[in-house]
This record gives structure tokens, sequence and C-alpha cells, in this order.
């Protein structure tokens, strides 16, 4: 039970930080009020996202520890679990919301430069 608290807890957290932080960087790229909804949304999924991940690599710890699985193989989980959130986040173009402006503000030059 606590460690479920821990989790809500962290969740909460990083889904304030991240919210925060493209809120912020929005402000400073451009002079108009961003929407606070697509921002959110956003976020969550993000947040979402990795704090599902990082349960799952506590979780797969927490029996490879319980069941004396050798490292090797405790390696190798952690590994398809890595390799698991990057394709989730490809298959369904999960990405940090900050970077993701960036992103599109870098392709918007770009054609404004050709």
């Amino acid at each position: 039970m606590k460690i479920f608290i821990g989790f809500l807890i962290a969740a909460v957290g990083f889904f304030v930080l991240v919210f925060y932080r493209t809120y912020e960087m929005q402000l400073l790229r451009s002079e108009k009020e961003p929407e606070l909804r697509h921002i959110a949304i956003k976020s969550a999924k993000f947040a979402g996202t990795i704090i599902f991940f990082v349960a799952l690599f506590v979780i797969s710890l927490i029996l490879c520890d319980r069941y004396q699985i050798s490292f090797w193989i405790s390696f190798l989980i952690s590994v398809f679990i890595a390799v698991g959130l990057w394709g989730f986040c490809k298959l369904f173009n999960i990405k940090n919301p900050i970077f993701s402006a960036v992103a599109k503000m870098r392709a918007k030059k770009s054609k404004e430069i050709s």
C-alpha cells in the first residue's frame, strides 16, 4: 500500500512538473496565452506513460529479487521494458510536451527559410 501511495504522489508531482515546464516554455516562446487544456492532456499522457513504465520496472525488480533471478535475466527484462517504452511512445506519438513544441518551432522556421 505504501508503494502505491508513493507512486500516486510521484505521478501527480511529475504531471505538475511537466505541465508547469510546458506552460512556462510556451509563455516564453509566444506572446499569446497558451491553451491549458491542450497542455494538460499532453502532460498527462507523457507523465502517465513514464510512471506506468517505472512501475513495471520496479515490479520486475521486486519479483527478480524475491525469486532470486540472475542479474542477466533481470537486466534483459529491464531492456525489454525500456524497448517497450520506446515502442509505445513511437506508436502513440507520445513526446515530452516541452520538446515537441521545440520540434514544431524548428519545422516552422525551416519552412520559412525554404
